[in-house]
């Protein structure tokens, strides 16, 4: 990446490739990693809610996980992702443990996370669990431990 900016999904900081034809190279913490986006797609995404952007950062988060490195945002993509449900409480602590796998590769190991607005850490642990808000993750956390003990 080569430039800073804004993420054309949450307008939080994220790096660019130089733009590509009709679409841009973007890594974001807060969209969980690169995406490539159509500039169609770019206008579209600027008017969604945080629901609705909350849903197209989970679809990127499940298509890393299948193996995209780098998703692309079509408006067509988009269709899909606003028939898509959001994730319940279940599969949002998964991801949470998925991202805490990701940061450790041991079980035990102390993972510390910045509180501030949007710390790196912070957005991708709202990427990750398919929250709005930090105090969902917090929420999550403690749904976990109860689950655990």
């Amino acid at each position: 990446m080569s430039e800073e900016g804004n993420c054309p999904i949450w307008g939080t900081k994220a790096e660019f490739d130089p733009k590509i034809d009709d679409y841009e190279i973007v890594d974001s913490p807060r969209a969980g990693g690169s995406y490539k986006i159509s500039g169609t797609a770019k206008a579209i995404v600027q008017n969604w809610s945080e629901k609705k952007k909350t849903l197209l950062t989970s679809w990127l988060i499940e298509q890393r996980r299948l193996g995209v490195k780098v998703p692309y945002i079509t408006s067509d993509a988009l269709e899909d992702i606003k028939k898509r449900r959001p994730l319940s409480v279940h599969e949002r602590a998964d991801n949470l443990l998925r991202y805490l796998e990701k940061k450790s590769d041991r079980l035990g190991f102390v993972v510390e996370f910045d509180m501030r607005a949007h710390a790196k850490s912070n957005d991708e642990l709202l990427a990750w669990t398919g929250s709005e808000k930090i105090s969902e993750v917090i929420t999550l956390v403690e749904y976990c431990a109860k689950r655990s003990g």
